[in-house]
């Protein structure tokens, strides 16, 4: 069995698996995504069992996955949960549905209803951009002045994805959050970052 890796950049968590392939003799191929062109062949990929993809961007890592599915070429992760993982609304969707509680959610397609919304919430809310990663983008809306600034803010940004507004409820935390990770039913880990 041959496995394609697909990384830019290898982090911890790649070295950690890189090192468990060598361990078990798995015969891996690591391919940067920024180096490769997809074809409706499947590039160096196809010749892969499988693809693990462990892409930084989110972007690249879902339009590979579904590019490879439509080949026949399984990947780890599919891409359904990466995109489910990378957009904060299908995950608080999915969360809701298998009953496990979140903060209080609105998502308005409008800066007028977002704003409606968020002042039906109550102050402070946070403001977070539907799709995005390590804090980019997110703002804690103190009140009705910063809301509007930030609404119009988000609209000179342009782009599709800045006229969807995911607002919650803030939380008041102790300086961290608590990462888990659940495979099926079982959780795996719980690290306070």
């Amino acid at each position: 069995m041959k496995i394609a890796v697909l990384c830019s950049r290898v982090r911890l968590e790649e070295k950690v698996l890189l090192q468990a392939l060598r361990d078990r003799q798995v015969d891996y191929q690591r391919i940067d995504p920024r180096q490769i062109v997809l074809d409706s062949q499947g590039y160096v990929i196809s010749q892969c069992d499988a693809v693990l993809v462990r892409c930084i961007s989110h972007s690249t890592a879902f339009y590979v996955t579904r590019w490879l599915e439509g080949l026949g070429v399984p990947t780890v992760s599919p891409h359904r949960t990466v995109a489910a993982c990378g957009d904060k609304m299908l995950t608080t969707s999915l969360l809701q549905e298998a009953g496990l509680p979140v903060p209080q959610t609105v998502v308005a397609l409008s800066a007028e209803s977002a704003l409606e919304a968020i002042e039906d919430m109550g102050y402070p809310v946070v403001l977070k951009p539907v799709v995005g990663s390590w804090g980019r983008l997110l703002a804690r809306v103190n009140d009705r002045d910063a809301a509007e600034a930030i609404l119009e803010h988000k609209a000179t940004l342009g782009g599709y994805l800045h006229g969807v507004f995911y607002i919650q409820e803030h939380v008041d935390k102790p300086g961290r959050d608590i990462r888990t990770l659940v495979v099926g039913d079982e959780v795996v880990y719980a690290i306070y970052r």
